[in-house]
This record gives C-alpha cells, sequence and structure tokens, in this order.
C-alpha cells in the first residue's frame, strides 16, 4: 500500500461526501481515480475558491489555488511526498468532512484548524509553483442569514419552527442543517485568498436562496486589530491596577512604620484600592459566632451560585456538542431534571436578596429618615452598577481577543458583540424589559433592582404597623402568586421548560422567566424571613421536637416536588415525545406557586438554622469556610458566562454530552470565574464601596457617620 492510500487520498475523499450532502443540486464527483485533477467544480467551491469564478476572486488566490489542484495529480504527489513534502495532503486532510455520529447529530463538521494553519507551503519545480501558508476559514451559509443579522430577532425567528422543547432557542447556538439553520463546516485554503474571494467563488454555485453569509479566517501569525476602545479598556484597568499595587505599597509601608494615623489622612482616598487590604477582606473568615449574624446564608449562596453555573454550563454550550441529537434524552435522569429546573436556583437568589433587605430594613428602622431613605437607592446602585459596567466594557473590547478557535469569531458575534451598543440596557437595569443585553444574566439584576424599587412600598407599612402592615404584604404575597398564573392561562403557557411549544417560547421566556411581575414572590417570601428572624432575635422561637421534624420533612417534601414534580410533562417520553402537555390548570397552579413555594423551603432551611433547630445542615451551610466563596459569588455571577462563551470560542473540537463531562466542565468554569471574581473585586468592586463610604458621609454631633440603612440593606448575589 503506498502512502497516499495509507492516508485514504483525503482531498478527493472530502469531494465525495461533505460537498455532496451540503448541496441540493444533483452533481456529484466525475472521476475518483486520484491520479485524474478532473473535479467537479462545483463541489470543489464548498472548499476553496474556484479558478474558474466569474466573479472578483483575486489573480494570486486563483493562481495559487490551482497550483493546489496540480498537486493533487498522482506524479505530483509522488514527486512531493518522496521529498517529504506532505502539505497537499494534509490541506485536504484538514478540511471539514460528512463525521462520524451524524444520526446522533454531529451535525457541524469543524476539520482540524491547527492542522491548517501551520501549513507552510514554498514550493517552485515542474508541478507546484507556489508560495502561501494554510489559512482556517469557518463557514455558514444557509437562507435566513444569521441571527446577528437581525439583533434581537434571532431567538424569535427560531422560535417559529415546529418541534417543542429548549432545543434551537438556547443563547449561543449555532444553528444547522438539520435544525432548521445554516450549514456550518470548516475548510482550508491558500492565505493569498480573502474570506470575499471564497463567498463569491461558493454563491456562484449554491442552491436557489442560500447565501454564504459568514466566512471567518484564521492564521498562524494573525494579528488582532486594536480598536480605540481597546486601548482605552487596557488604559482605564492599567491605570487602576496601578493604583492597586501602589496602594497595597503604601498599605505595607504604614504597618511596617507603625504610623497608622497616616490611615486618616488624605492617603485614606487612596488606601481604598489597597490590593492587600481588599485582599484580606476577602479571604478573611470570621469563626465568631453572633446572634444578629445568618451564617447559614454564606454555603446557600455558594450552592446556589455553583447550581446556575452547572446550568449555563449546558444552555451555553449545547449547541457545540458532537451528539445534539441526545440533548432530549440528557433530562430523563435526576441529574438532567436538576439541570432543567436550575431555574430556582435563581429564585434562591431573590429569597436571599428580599432576606437581607428586610432584615436590614428591619434592623434600622428607627434610623430611617430623608438622607437614610435616598441612600438606600443610591447605594444599591453604586454596589451593583459599576461591576457591571466593567464587565460590559470588557465584553465590547478585548473580550474577542481570547476567542482563538474555529467558532471563536462567530460567537463572539452572536454573544458578547452586543456589549458595544447594549451596556447601557444592563447598566441600568432595563434588559430583562428591553431583551436587549450585553451580560445575558443581568435580565436577574434588572429584576431584582426593579423589585428593590418598590421595597419601600410593600415592606415600609409593617415596619412601622405591624397589623396593617401584615396584612398589606400578605396581599401583596397573594398577588404575586396570582400574575403568573393568569399569564400562564391567557397565554396558555405549558409549565416546564421541554412541553412549551416554541411558538409560546418567547412568551414564556419575557412574561414569565425575565418578567419582574412573575419573579416577586420568592423575593417577597425573602423580605417575610428577614421580617421574623429579626423579631426571632428579640423573643427566640421555641419549637417541640416533633415540629421540627415535621418543619425539616414538610420542607423537604415541597422542595423536592418544586424540582422533580414535574417530572411526566418536563423530560423526553419515549411514547409521547413532546406531547405530553399538562392541562392548563395544573400549568397555571404550578407556575403560580412553585415560585413561592420553593421560597417557603427556604424560609424554613434559615428560620430553624438561625434559630438553632438546624443540626448538621447549620454545621454545613454555617461553616467559615463558605464565607470567601460567598464574597465573590457577585463577581463570579458577572464573570462566569463570560468564561463558558470563551472557552467554547477557543475550542478545536466539539464536546461530547455527557454528565461527567459537564460537571468537570463546570468545576472548571467555577475555578476560573473564582479567579475573575478576585480580579473584579480588587479593581472595581472594592474599591467603589471603599470610596463611597469615604464620600457618601454626613456628619452627627460634630462626627462622621456612615448611613447604617444602606449598609445593612446591601445584598450580594
Amino acid at each position: 500500500m503506498d502512502l497516499q492510500n495509507a492516508f485514504a487520498d483525503p482531498f478527493h475523499k472530502a469531494l465525495n461526501s461533505l460537498p455532496l450532502w451540503m448541496d441540493l443540486s444533483d452533481s456529484s464527483y466525475v472521476d475518483s481515480d486520484a491520479s485524474s485533477t478532473k473535479v467537479n467544480d462545483t463541489l470543489l467551491r464548498y472548499y476553496l475558491p474556484s479558478p474558474n469564478s466569474t466573479g472578483d476572486v483575486t489573480d494570486q488566490c486563483r493562481w495559487d489555488v490551482q497550483q493546489i489542484l496540480n498537486a493533487q495529480n498522482q506524479e505530483a504527489l509522488d514527486y512531493l511526498i518522496a521529498r517529504d513534502r506532505f502539505w497537499p495532503i494534509y490541506l485536504a486532510d484538514s478540511w471539514g468532512k460528512i463525521p462520524d455520529g451524524m444520526l446522533s447529530g454531529n451535525l457541524m463538521p469543524l476539520g482540524m484548524m491547527e492542522e491548517c494553519t501551520h501549513l507552510a507551503v514554498k514550493e517552485d519545480n515542474q508541478y507546484v509553483n507556489a508560495t502561501f501558508n494554510g489559512q482556517y476559514c469557518f463557514v455558514m451559509y444557509g437562507q435566513n442569514g444569521p441571527p446577528i443579522y437581525e439583533q434581537g430577532q434571532g431567538y424569535k425567528r427560531q422560535a417559529k419552527q415546529s418541534g417543542r422543547g429548549i432545543i434551537g432557542s438556547i443563547p449561543g447556538h449555532i444553528p444547522n442543517l438539520f435544525m432548521g439553520g445554516a450549514s456550518s463546516y470548516g475548510t482550508c485554503m491558500p492565505d493569498s485568498c480573502s474570506p470575499d474571494d471564497f463567498k463569491i467563488s461558493l454563491n456562484e454555485v449554491l442552491p436557489e436562496g442560500n447565501e454564504a453569509f459568514w466566512v471567518h479566517c484564521h492564521t498562524l501569525d494573525e494579528t488582532q486589530v486594536w480598536e480605540a476602545k481597546d486601548y482605552a479598556f487596557m488604559i482605564v484597568m492599567g491605570l487602576i491596577g496601578f493604583l492597586v499595587v501602589l496602594a497595597a505599597a503604601v498599605d505595607l509601608t504604614i504597618n511596617y512604620l507603625g504610623k497608622q494615623e497616616l490611615r486618616k489622612g488624605p492617603a485614606r482616598y487612596l488606601l481604598v484600592f489597597s490590593g492587600y487590604t481588599n485582599m484580606s477582606k476577602i479571604f478573611h473568615i470570621n469563626t465568631k459566632e453572633s446572634p444578629t449574624s445568618i451564617a447559614c446564608l454564606h454555603g446557600m449562596r455558594v450552592l446556589s451560585m455553583t447550581w446556575v453555573v452547572w446550568g449555563h454550563q449546558f444552555a451555553f454550550t449545547m449547541g457545540y456538542v458532537e451528539n445534539s441529537f441526545a440533548i432530549p434524552y440528557y433530562f430523563r435522569d435526576v441529574l438532567g431534571q436538576t439541570i432543567l429546573n436550575a431555574q430556582v436556583s435563581v429564585d434562591s437568589f431573590f429569597f436571599l436578596s428580599g432576606l437581607l433587605v428586610g432584615y436590614g430594613l428591619m434592623r434600622n428602622k428607627d434610623k430611617m429618615d430623608l438622607f437614610n431613605f435616598i441612600m438606600f437607592y443610591i447605594h444599591r446602585f453604586i454596589r451593583l452598577a459599576p461591576p457591571i459596567a466593567a464587565m460590559c466594557f470588557f465584553g465590547a473590547t478585548v473580550a474577542r481577543f481570547f476567542a482563538t478557535g474555529p467558532i471563536g469569531e462567530s460567537t463572539y458575534l452572536m454573544t458578547m458583540e452586543f456589549c458595544n451598543r447594549n451596556w447601557a440596557h444592563d447598566v441600568f437595569f432595563i434588559s430583562n424589559l428591553s431583551q436587549q443585553y450585553c451580560l445575558g444574566q443581568t435580565w436577574y439584576t434588572s429584576v431584582d433592582m426593579q423589585i428593590y424599587v418598590l421595597v419601600p412600598l410593600m415592606f415600609f407599612p409593617i415596619m412601622y404597623y405591624r397589623k396593617f402592615g401584615t396584612v398589606w404584604l400578605m396581599l401583596i404575597t397573594l398577588v404575586s402568586c396570582i400574575i403568573p398564573a393568569v399569564i400562564s392561562e391567557i397565554y396558555k403557557i405549558p409549565l416546564g421548560m421541554i412541553s412549551v411549544p416554541q411558538d409560546k417560547a418567547m412568551d414564556q421566556g419575557f412574561l414569565l422567566y425575565g418578567g419582574t411581575w412573575s419573579r416577586m414572590t420568592p423575593y417577597i417570601v425573602g423580605l417575610w424571613t428577614g421580617y421574623l428572624i429579626y423579631r426571632s432575635n428579640k423573643k427566640p422561637i421555641k419549637m417541640e421536637s416533633w415540629q421540627v421534624t415535621l418543619g425539616w420533612v414538610t420542607a423537604c417534601i415541597v422542595a423536592l416536588l418544586v424540582l422533580y414534580g414535574i417530572y411526566p410533562y418536563n423530560h423526553w417520553n419515549k411514547f409521547y415525545g413532546f406531547d405530553r402537555i399538562p392541562d392548563q390548570l395544573v400549568s397555571d397552579i404550578y407556575t403560580g406557586l412553585f415560585r413561592g413555594a420553593w421560597g417557603l423551603a427556604l424560609m424554613w432551611v434559615v428560620i430553624a438554622c438561625h434559630s438553632g433547630y438546624g443540626g448538621p445542615v447549620n454545621s454545613f451551610l454555617g461553616h467559615p469556610s463558605w464565607q470567601p466563596l460567598s464574597r465573590l459569588t457577585y463577581g463570579m455571577f458577572l464573570t462566569h458566562i463570560f468564561v463558558i462563551i470563551l472557552i467554547v470560542a477557543s475550542e478545536f473540537r466539539l464536546k461530547s454530552l455527557n454528565h461527567l463531562s459537564y460537571i468537570v466542565e463546570t468545576c472548571g468554569t467555577l475555578f476560573i470565574s473564582g479567579i475573575a471574581a478576585v480580579l473584579l473585586s480588587l479593581l472595581v468592586e472594592f474599591p467603589v464601596i471603599g470610596l463611597e463610604k469615604l464620600l457618601l458621609t454626613r456628619t452627627v454631633s460634630g462626627g462622621e457617620r456612615k448611613s447604617e440603612i444602606q449598609k445593612e440593606s446591601q445584598n450580594k448575589i
């Protein structure tokens, strides 16, 4: 067997596979003899700009492609291989071809980018005369164009597809032929050919109505083009980083000299940037127990963030798996249902937010005056907005430099590119209403801020007029349950995620998932919890053993029913498919109650742990080791989706969909997000909070006093 046969003739193998599958015409390869250079021009154009193109393809590109064709002649191949020059084989071998597992959903043949970009051709002989480097290109073509072309309409267009479930509507999904979207694959061509050269040639032979809309190319020595905004980001972050290091040096010098009085002078405005002090604050562990602190919240916060990241790890990568047809079956077991129903992990954060705000307000209700009322809002904005702005700045500028894989540029354009024009929606907390995002997760902070604005209306009555306020808050709680149930009935939205028809997916996403009016219940339950814990500090809760047991059993049953109770309607059933839809009344009741029920289960956990009835649960959730990670959850919340997207955008191969892989990837995302969160805290979050403490104070009886209301009502994600 000669070497050419050992390599299985990748050039002709490629022409006989992927182009025939993707081309809707009846054209086919004419001569399968490897010694012939006679190829069907239509099929060739799926991989290379044609020398025969009637369009404006550059002469150098035409020449180099012709040399590639010349090199496929058996005599030329024998000549080159005898001299250890295998580039004609490597070039075709790197092309995307019909992959294994097509019937399992392996529908994005990326080829081998690194094999292509490492090619360096320099030939001058009787067969080939060419000098070029390998250039890998990711190609997408279809009839409707990519989602980026209609900003804000991409998901709507996908929602018009037939069928049920979340397939095809998850952000970050690159469509393919069998999901009603574009065909996508990888090819390798000379670097003398531009993306436009390839588009012109390919568009001349594509079936009617199709168009090549994305050709993104990479070479080994390519350089990124820096824009003014990129320099601005690096200058701003560089200056802040310099202040962090300088302040740390001053901080350590003061400690060394023992002149602590210097901290009260002008140096205090610099010391808020100290990386030394702020790092100590992040990783400080307080082992002293306090009757007014709620220790179990640290563990709850970290575990909830882990659950959020786990769910997003799946949601933002499911379009890049080699067994995509297995996605519906991925949810059939306990782990799959835990991921599919991860939206209640977000309700945990709404609950925690309401608890901290309510508890803080109750502790400082006697100090509430006009100044503290104003600071109640100002502090919240200052606390949340600057880190969001910093991440939007990153997404709109240098983030694209980290997307280095075959689908890097496409992934960036479908996600972070929106930061250039949508950042204000995130920073000013309206992204859930406008449906325009830079950071997709900021729908949560928008909802949280909008509820926060309404807190005085909901909670102040119970702070000062207990009987009337109790009735008022109960009424608001009831209304918060009724609203999503009514929306579910009016728009006929089934419960769960999979059983939702795709023509209802947008209604579910905007009205029920991201609508402030539908996410208030766990926040209000948190307010109730904060109120009850404050009262229990003055009058401790006493319970009998049977009451404690009943409480824990009931809370566990309620939580499990919320999480797994809709399993019959929330997975692909081999007998019913996606058509096992619950009665609308069942959907309405579940939609109206499940978020509040989840909040009640968490309420029991917090009250029981804080009152001394938590046992091993409180020992676990309240362990001091959770504290550093708990302080980083807001930073991790803001950074983790970028981490997920940039990792996907830098990978060279599709991944396999299985639980073990996703658990390992989630651990990696948590680790990298944790590092990014530390940097975000040191550069933005802690300095801003420190400056606020210095600047937003007022003089009381000749001394300075910080607003206690805004201190106690702060909430960390």
